[in-house]
């Protein structure tokens, strides 16, 4: 599929969120939004609540088919490719809050095809309707106030960033937030539609299933023993380099083992599955390699007998196809030098 060039207000969307300097519209972009919020008079609403309680939706027995549910109109693709994570939280505005919701992620931006002119009102009024019809509920629908984005931007996390390609334009254009609810589990709709391009974000509620395990030091000594190299599953921040707080004594049972023996070096690399983009991944893989080595480091090891290196997306050990394969090719190998 042709990428075709992201609209400048999709790429300016991050230095929004850090100077939160909300541009001003021409009248003409103005007037499609003002119609692309009015594109389904008749969609169900949620009942204004002082508290939103998502318990008080109906349940939806509409049937959906394979995650992410939605396919976009005829004429419309997405600009990116594999915008999944298997995990991680997002914010969706409920009218004074942001109900933070943790489960498998879907986002992406939309555009149209090359010869179709774009319309913000017919790509609306399409996926409002596809969504209504899958037994959604709208909760908002409006321009979120923008200094509530200040919450957003000072986390340690870069909510606002990770996910620039599924927030549209949400400093100058109205948003909707849908829910469908389910007997089993909770779909969660962020869509922002302007006069150039759009961006949504879709979540299925699910429980954390905590994947990393310590490997003791004397297995993996025995395993660098044996073959040279021991793989080991570190949990950092999503999309970032910062190692949690759950995998220090991981890297303090890499330490023992270095310890144990004074004339072992290792090269420590960095792995990633293949969401997002390669270049992305490949730099993201080298931080987090070069994170655990500063830990070391910190812990007293001799930075001589470290080398971080990053191979993002390359040489993967499970199915990138499956959760549980894009799971195992997050990881971190320690590789005899």
């Amino acid at each position: 599929m042709m990428k075709r060039v992201r609209p400048l207000p999709m790429l300016l969307l991050s230095l929004l969120f850090s100077c939160q300097q909300p541009s001003s519209r021409q009248s003409s972009e103005a007037n499609d939004a003002t119609d692309t919020s009015e594109a389904m008079s008749s969609t169900t609403e949620a009942p204004e609540s002082a508290s939103f309680d998502v318990n008080k939706l109906p349940v939806s027995t509409a049937s959906l088919g394979a995650f992410p549910y939605f396919s976009l109109p005829a004429g419309y693709v997405y600009m990116t490719n594999n915008q999944i994570k298997d995990y991680d939280h997002f914010p969706f505005w409920v009218g004074d809050h942001f109900q933070w919701e943790e489960g498998k992620v879907f986002y992406n931006s939309i555009d149209a095809k090359e010869g179709k002119a774009y319309s913000g009102f017919e790509l609306k009024k399409n996926l409002d309707n596809l969504i209504i019809a899958a037994g959604g509920v709208k909760v908002f629908e409006g321009k979120i106030p923008s200094d509530t984005t200040s919450v957003l931007r000072d986390r340690p996390d870069d909510i606002t960033v990770d996910y620039v390609d599924g927030w549209g334009d949400i400093y100058n254009d109205p948003c909707s937030v849908y829910v469908i609810r389910r007997q089993d589990k909770t779909i969660w709709i962020h869509l922002c539609v302007s006069s150039a391009s759009a961006g949504w974000v879709i979540l299925e509620t699910k429980a954390f299933t905590q994947t990393a395990s310590l490997i003791p030091a004397e297995q993996l000594q025995q395993q660098i023993q044996d073959s040279g190299k021991a793989i080991v599953h570190i949990n950092f921040a999503t999309n970032r380099s910062d190692i949690l707080q759950e995998s220090f004594p991981q890297v303090d049972a890499i330490v023992q083992v270095l310890q144990q023996d004074p004339t072992l070096k290792l090269s420590v690399n960095g792995y990633t599955d293949n969401t997002g983009e390669t270049a992305h991944n490949l730099v993201l893989s080298q931080q987090r390699a070069a994170s655990v080595v500063r830990s070391l480091e910190g812990k007293g090891v001799d930075k001589n007998r470290l080398k971080a290196r990053g191979f993002g997306e390359r040489q993967p050990r499970g199915d990138n196809g499956t959760e549980d394969g894009r799971a195992e090719n997050r990881r971190v190998e320690l590789v005899k030098l």
